[in-house]
């Protein structure tokens, strides 16, 4: 005798109820091949039981996606000025402020790297990165981005000329320098120097070569000792004889 069709779906209905109770308490439903009746066909599935090892990694999963979460919140959080601020924070948002910087400086010179022309704007947003005036970091920045130009500078020249820029009418800064300031001028000045004993002969190499010979003269002693080696080895080194440096040797 056939059985109501009603009654197979009820009983299909009751089962699909006790799988989400029982995938709820933690066991898994898996799938059978289904059974053909004169009815229709009837889907099989079984209840396993779900492995403790595999409720813990699901466990961790979720702890670290949580800890993602707060590490990212915590990054993004903003001190309340209400309240006193430590020593100890200051500092690491001073580092933060240098690694996001770093990550910027980087990227923009590895995309000069790798092609100059379609990242040509990329020389800008560097000399706009230094002109900044952050206070916590403005002098660190200011190091990174000259050493940074400077390679770059070294890998693309001389096969990419400098173009001459008009400065007349800008005014020089009078005031008095501190310290570290006094150590990033060496910086560029030494950058400058390494520029041109790497590459004597590209476009721009007289200009620069007129930039540093004045700082012969320089009261610093170190700034005078970096310049006069720069000089002599270009000169010793100048194979080409073109006189591009006839000045400087007369001097």
């Amino acid at each position: 005798m056939k059985k109501p069709k009603m009654n197979d779906d009820d009983t299909l209905e009751n089962e699909y109820v006790d799988n989400v109770i029982d995938s709820n308490s933690g066991r898994k439903v898996k799938s059978l091949l289904p059974i053909k009746t004169k009815s229709g066909v009837i889907p099989q599935q079984i209840l396993e039981e779900v492995k403790d090892e595999e409720i813990q990694i699901d466990e961790d999963a979720e702890e670290e996606e949580l800890s993602d979460k707060e590490e990212f919140s915590i990054q993004d959080s903003e001190f309340d000025l209400s309240q006193p601020i430590s020593a100890t924070q200051l500092l690491a948002a001073r580092n933060e402020i240098l690694r996001q910087k770093k990550i910027h400086i980087g990227t923009l010179s590895s995309g000069l790297l790798e092609n100059p022309e379609e990242k040509i704007m990329n020389l800008k947003t560097l000399f706009s990165i230094m002109d900044e005036e952050t206070p916590e970091v403005y002098l660190t920045v200011r190091k990174l981005v000259i050493v940074s130009l400077l390679e770059v500078f070294k890998d693309i020249l001389p096969s990419y000329e400098i173009k001459h820029t008009n400065n007349e009418g800008v005014k020089c800064d009078s005031r008095k320098r501190t310290e570290d300031e006094i150590k990033l001028s060496i910086l560029a000045i030494q950058a400058m120097c390494d520029l041109l004993v790497a590459h004597p002969y590209f476009n721009f190499s007289q200009n620069v070569a007129q930039a540093i010979v004045p700082f012969l003269n320089s009261h610093n002693k170190k700034v005078r000792e970096i310049v006069n080696i720069s000089v002599k080895t270009v000169i010793k080194e100048d194979k080409k004889r073109r006189n591009d440096f006839e000045d400087i040797t007369e001097l």
